[in-house]
C-alpha cells in the first residue's frame, strides 16, 4: 500500500498565514481608497472665486439714464420745485447704486478653497466640514444661498455691507434649528465667468464639501485611523 505525505500547518501557523494575507487585502483595499480620494481631490479647483453679475450695474445705467431724461422733461415742461427735488433724489441714489456694482462680475464676495469657505465681510473663514445643507433660492433681485451649520460650529463676527443691493453673507441663529449662513448676492457666477444657475451653484458647493471630506478621510488612512 502507497502511502502519500502532505504538508500541514500547525494552528499557530494556520492564523498567522491568515492574518498576513488579510492585512495584505486590507491594505490593498486602503491603498486603492487613497488613490481614488486623491483622484476625486484633484478633480476640483484648489479655489474658486464667486460674484455677484452685472444685473445691478446695468441697472443702475438704465436707471441713470432713465431719470436724465425725466429731468430734462420736467425742465421743458416748466415742473414744480417737489418734481425736480424727487427726481434729483432718484438720480443720485441711482448714481450711487451704479458706483456700488462698479466691480461686479471682477471682485469674488466668497471664496471656496478645499477646505474652507470665506466671505468679503467675516472674521475669518468657516470650515467646509462644519456644512450639513445646502439651499439655493433664485428669486430674482437678490438671489441667496442658505448653509445649515453643525452644531458647535465655531462662529465668526461678521460686518454688514453698505450699498444697495451689495453682496454679502450673514449668519443666522435659529431657536431649536441649525444655525445658518445667509449669502444674497445680485446673481452668483465664477469671477471672469458665467452666471451660474440654482443646479450649478448647488452643484459647485457640494463638489467643495465633498472634497473637505475627502481631505479629512484621506488625513484618516494616511494615519492608519480608519474610520
Amino acid at each position: 500500500m502507497s502511502q502519500q505525505a502532505f504538508d500541514t500547518l500547525s494552528p499557530s501557523s494556520l492564523a498567522e498565514s491568515l492574518t498576513a494575507d488579510l492585512n495584505q487585502n486590507a491594505q490593498s483595499q486602503q491603498d486603492e481608497t487613497v488613490r481614488e480620494l486623491e483622484a476625486f481631490i484633484a478633480s476640483v479647483p484648489a479655489r474658486t472665486e464667486i460674484t455677484n453679475t452685472r444685473r445691478w450695474f446695468y441697472g443702475g445705467i438704465i436707471m441713470v439714464a432713465v431719470f436724465v431724461i425725466l429731468t430734462i422733461a420736467a425742465v421743458s415742461s416748466g415742473a414744480s420745485q417737489n418734481m425736480f427735488i424727487f427726481m434729483g433724489v432718484m438720480l443720485a441714489m441711482s448714481v450711487i447704486m451704479l458706483l456700488n456694482h462698479l466691480n461686479a462680475g471682477k471682485v469674488p464676495h466668497t471664496v471656496l478653497t478645499h477646505e474652507e469657505i470665506s466671505f468679503a465681510n467675516f472674521s475669518a473663514p468657516v470650515k467646509l466640514v462644519n456644512i450639513t445643507d445646502i439651499e439655493v433660492q433664485l428669486i430674482g433681485h437678490m438671489d441667496m444661498i442658505l448653509l445649515d451649520l453643525a452644531e458647535g460650529t465655531p462662529l465668526p463676527t461678521f460686518k454688514r455691507r453698505r450699498g444697495f443691493f451689495a453682496p454679502q453673507a450673514g449668519i443666522r441663529k435659529r431657536r431649536n434649528k441649525p444655525d445658518q449662513i445667509l449669502i444674497a448676492s445680485g446673481g452668483f457666477q465664477e469671477v471672469g465667468g458665467k452666471k451660474m444657475d440654482e443646479e450649478e451653484l448647488g452643484g459647485l458647493l457640494s463638489a467643495y464639501i465633498n472634497v473637505a471630506h475627502a481631505h479629512q478621510q484621506l488625513a484618516e488612512l494616511r494615519a492608519g485611523r480608519v474610520s
